[in-house]
């Protein structure tokens, strides 16, 4: 989903659809590593991933959507959601491995084993 010209933040829909991000291995990342947004059914599971926002928090990162980073995984705007058995590295940015924005739908939104390295 591409928001349209000139908005702001999340938009109200959810076209982005059954996404399965699974099994990778991510390093050196300047913004999230993983950033998943207006979706209807994501599996975010299995990802190893290394230092985000390596030089800080450039590039005004979060200010479209006005969020402060602080994880190496962020969902915005979705519903049936499960994200498990990810590892991120701690760094000066990313304290959590995973933060899901106040516009998701929290009762369809499923944590389980994510941890910081």
């Amino acid at each position: 989903m591409v928001p349209p010209e000139g908005a702001k933040g999340f938009q109200d829909n959810f076209q982005n659809r059954h996404v399965i991000i699974e099994g990778n291995h991510i390093d050196d990342s300047y913004i999230y590593a993983i950033f998943v947004s207006n979706a209807d059914g994501a599996r975010i599971a299995g990802n190893v991933i290394g230092q985000t926002f390596v030089r800080g928090n450039a590039f005004g990162a979060g200010d479209f959507f006005g969020i402060k980073p602080d994880s190496a995984i962020f969902v915005g705007r979705a519903r049936n959601v499960e994200i498990s058995n990810n590892v991120a590295a701690r760094g000066k940015i990313a304290t959590t491995p995973v933060a899901i924005d106040p516009s998701c739908d929290k009762r369809t939104v499923h944590l389980a084993g994510n941890r910081l390295a």
